[in-house]
């Protein structure tokens, strides 16, 4: 199934190549060759369009089955009810700013949460 659609590209290529070589023919008079060449070319824009969405529905079902990643908001591991905004590298907690004044001790070292995404970004 995944072949198909560009086997329906190269169908679709040579009808409407085929209704380009019937144009000029049609052009001295003769106005069944003209309306054929049309038909062929209007039909092989078609097979390429068929090709398309095909492949693009054949996309867009490899997208759905792609697992989604997707980081959760870290809460504080104090109070559990906000989003944490800094971490104790000596206590390794999350703490958000409400509970940040109750665990203030003189030896920890505060790390804002956003760093590592800044950090990663940049890379």
């Amino acid at each position: 199934m995944k072949r198909l659609p560009n086997w329906l590209f190269a169908l679709g290529a040579l009808f409407a190549m085929g209704g380009l070589l019937l144009l000029p023919a049609g052009a001295g008079g003769e106005e069944s060759a003209l309306a054929g060449g049309a038909i062929m070319f209007s039909t092989g824009i078609l097979i390429i369009a068929l090709g398309l969405y095909l492949k693009a529905r054949l996309l867009q079902a490899e997208v759905g089955q792609a697992p989604k990643t997707q980081r959760k908001k870290d809460k504080c591991e104090a109070c559990e009810a906000e989003l944490a905004s800094i971490r104790c590298s000596l206590h390794d907690i999350k703490l958000c700013t409400s509970c940040l004044p109750h665990h203030d001790i003189s030896s920890c070292t505060y790390v804002p949460l956003t760093r590592k995404a800044a950090a990663a970004s940049a890379r």
